[in-house]
């Protein structure tokens, strides 16, 4: 996209304080969907580099791992039954990922880790979902 395609989808005037804060959203989006659409089109290539990194990375990987056991831990209550959330887990159906409702660790409300928080979602929906309830 040309610049002067930013200047039109701006709708401040350029002497408006906040068109550079237009601007930057603008930008941001566009890069994100140049990204976006090159790994659409380079999945073996992104896969590799994924790869890759991780493997440069396995320590800092491990670390995370374990912080966000350690994290599941701290949110588990002591009458939380800990059976029925392995089952939950265990359960899980092919091609779905294991997501808290609210968030364990959320910026508003931070949920606890019991299997009445627990529920299925596909993999891409919970990646989109991100850390938000």
């Amino acid at each position: 996209m040309p610049n002067k395609s930013y200047k039109h989808s701006i709708p401040v005037p350029r002497s408006h304080p906040d068109y550079m804060k237009y601007y930057r959203q603008l930008k941001e989006d566009r890069l994100k969907e140049i990204g976006d659409t090159w790994a659409e089109n380079n999945k073996e290539k992104k896969k590799a580099q994924w790869r890759e990194w991780y493997n440069r990375n396995k320590e800092k990987q491990k670390i995370k791992a374990m912080f966000e056991k350690a994290e599941k831990l701290k949110r588990m209550p002591s009458w939380a039954d800990k059976e029925a959330i392995e089952q939950f887990y265990s359960n899980r159906p092919a091609g779905y990922h294991v997501d808290h409702i609210i968030p364990l660790r959320g910026k508003n409300v931070s949920g606890l880790h019991v299997v009445e928080n627990l529920q299925y979602l596909l993999a891409c929906d919970n990646m989109s979902k991100g850390n938000k309830f």
